[in-house]
């Protein structure tokens, strides 16, 4: 009998020490299953920001692609502009040298009687003549740089000169053909606000009018294409038109 109890004891022994043996590694894996879950949780937060993050670039990817495409456009419109400015230059100046070959084909006072313009030109010197003479063959010819430099010269010489509107002018129109448009601006202006009767002020108000359309000044742009268009001079038609298509 007492052997008998003495083989229970020894098999219940053995028994709780198999099922402990047992608890031991699912016990084990459970700490461990537990302890990965804040990692698991980091690593799933981690995604799911690169994620956003990923999105977010693609986005603004897609956000420069059109600021590129708009900008190009615009880049290809400037690039006509101007071309379209540098052959109007060119018509101009060959139609001024084909109108007459000397300076006086493109005096200031258009618009006044024959017989009062005498009194309102200024008297001009051989010298004053011939400095502006050699200017404009420069810009006839195509030499810009040098053109800019000589009119430049001859306002400086001649403030009030017979043909300083017409320098103002042409300084205008080679600073726009080089889209120079702050300083193309302020050579337009000095023809419109200080020469007004200058045979190039309507031309000149027709031009600085573009040249505040392209710096985005729109409601200025149509303020002086109105006021030329109002008038009976070339520059009135391009006015009109110019209006008509882009205003």
């Amino acid at each position: 009998m007492k052997y008998r109890l003495m083989l229970l004891l020894l098999g219940a022994a053995v028994s709780n020490a198999a099922l402990a043996s047992s608890r031991a590694p699912v016990e084990e894996l459970e700490v461990a299953t537990e302890k990965a879950k804040p990692a698991n949780q980091a690593a799933n937060q981690q995604a799911g920001e690169l994620y956003y993050q990923m999105q977010v670039l693609q986005e603004e990817v897609r956000q420069l692609r059109g600021m590129i495409e708009e900008m190009s456009y615009e880049m290809k419109q400037l690039k006509q502009r101007q071309m379209d400015d540098y052959m109007d230059l060119d018509r101009r100046i060959s139609g001024s040298a084909q109108s007459s070959g000397n300076p006086q084909s493109v005096g200031q006072n258009a618009g006044v009687p024959a017989g009062n313009a005498s009194a309102l030109l200024p008297v001009s010197s051989d010298a004053e003549k011939n400095h502006y003479s050699n200017a404009y063959q420069l810009l006839r010819d195509k030499h810009w740089d040098k053109a800019v430099a000589a009119f430049n010269e001859h306002i400086q010489q001649y403030p009030n000169g017979q043909y300083t509107s017409n320098a103002h002018y042409w300084l205008g129109e080679v600073y726009l053909s080089k889209a120079e448009l702050e300083k193309s601006r302020d050579s337009f202006a000095m023809v419109v606000n200080n020469f007004p009767t200058s045979r190039k002020a309507p031309d000149a108000a027709y031009k600085l009018a573009t040249v505040y359309h392209q710096l985005g000044d729109a409601a200025k742009a149509r303020e002086l294409l109105e006021k030329v268009a109002a008038g009976n001079s070339k520059a009135a038609q391009l006015a009109k038109q110019y209006l008509q298509d882009s205003l």
